[in-house]
């Protein structure tokens, strides 16, 4: 068993974990699947192909929720294990912005520019593709998820994906004060008391307006999924808790059913009592039992046995590609989209049928490929950039 951890915590300090970036491959492959296939078509007048994947597409909304959890997990454990270095926020603080910035305000300011070109009739773009919907300077300070839960709306389409770049950017915000000056003793209570809260908040948010954008939309809202994979990073680096779950993996599936059981139940009695919908306990409980499974899902992908079925699925090398790019490919794929859907004359309505399934796959074909590209020549270079800020612990070779 002491060899099974120093193994773990070994794979958890390397740079990349495969499986990892497996599950952010799943995770972007249901982002695009809800964007692209669900409600882009109409269901009664298009082959029945067609309709049965937009359907099933819609479970794909919940891989925004699995990349919050993947964050916490990474960006927590980071904290932790430099919590002490006297280099801490600097360093924290500046890869972080090596990492997101180049390509978010590359996409920010590319569509400041296009709305110039084509107020001032250089290069004409429809307004339903650049038209911003509110102040540009929500964007540029990430809180548009704070402009689009008051407006109830997700902004520009082409922008609509970098709700959750704010959310992150906000997390960043506290969390690292939370790691390094709150007492070890104490850390897991303020954590699963943040994990309780979201909730809640949903719960009141939801009573209040009764839509989906704004209760998703907040930083609060999607705690539970940040603090899952927090609170996850803490357990693993814990000598006693990790050589539980690696003594116990394969039994934990049923406390953890059993616990979603339970919360799922409290959830019916309540909406019983309270002669509430479904709609209004998926909305507000129904996020919460999703990150515990997600959770679970990063659990069992932190501690794959190499050669396993579940280590050979998730580090499925296109697979792990997807992932590594799939920071490009959620920040860029709507636009793309939209872009070929202007050139190949469709209006702002979708198509219907096989030229519908044409233009989604020239969308994947073409943000696949720039997303290469850009990891590979624009990215990585920033990245390791980035990481010649080091930690004291790197500097000093531990």
């Amino acid at each position: 068993m002491p060899n099974s951890v120093e193994s773990t915590n070994s794979n958890l300090l390397s740079q990349r974990i495969p499986e990892i970036d497996g599950l952010r491959g799943l995770a972007i492959l249901g982002v695009l699947s809800i964007h692209l296939f669900a409600g882009a078509i109409d269901y009664e007048q298009s082959h029945w192909l067609i309709n049965y994947l937009a359907k099933i597409s819609i479970l794909g909304g919940t891989g925004v929720a699995l990349f919050f959890v993947i964050s916490g997990f990474l960006i927590g454990g980071i904290l932790i294990d430099n919590c002490d270095s006297p280099n801490y926020f600097k360093t924290f603080y500046l890869r972080r912005i090596f990492r997101i910035f180049p390509l978010y305000y590359g996409l920010i300011f590319s569509f400041y520019g296009l709305t110039f070109l084509s107020a001032h009739q250089i290069f004409v773009l429809p307004d339903w593709l650049i038209g911003f919907t509110f102040s540009g300077k929500w964007y540029l300070t990430f809180t548009q998820n704070f402009a689009m839960a008051r407006d109830n709306s997700i902004g520009v389409s082409a922008l609509a994906p970098t709700w959750s770049l704010a959310v992150e950017e906000q997390f960043y915000l506290t969390l690292p004060f939370i790691i390094r000056f709150v007492s070890r003793k104490y850390l897991i209570f303020v954590i699963v008391t943040l994990i309780l809260i979201a909730p809640l908040f949903r719960w009141f948010i939801w009573f209040q307006t009764s839509s989906i954008i704004v209760i998703t939309r907040l930083t609060p809202s999607c705690l539970d999924a940040l603090m899952m994979g927090v609170l996850i990073a803490i357990l693993f680096r814990s000598k006693r808790s990790l050589e539980k779950i690696l003594k116990y993996r394969h039994k934990l599936i049923f406390p953890i059913f059993l616990s979603l059981f339970f919360v799922w139940s409290a959830g019916i009695l309540i909406a019983y009592y309270y002669s509430l919908t479904l709609t209004d306990i998926v909305a507000t409980l129904g996020l919460t039992i999703l990150c515990l499974i997600f959770g679970y899902m990063v659990i069992s992908a932190v501690i794959a046995k190499s050669g396993g079925w579940l280590s050979r699925f998730l580090s499925f090398k296109p697979l792990r590609k997807i992932g590594e790019v799939s920071y490009f490919i959620y920040l860029f794929h709507i636009g793309i989209y939209l872009f070929i859907h202007w050139k190949m004359g469709l209006s702002d309505k979708p198509p219907l049928g096989w030229l519908w399934l044409i233009e989604i796959s020239l969308t994947l074909l073409i943000t696949l490929v720039l997303a290469q590209l850009s990891f590979k020549y624009f990215e990585k270079p920033l990245i390791n950039y980035g990481h010649r800020f080091k930690y004291y612990n790197e500097e000093n070779g531990r």
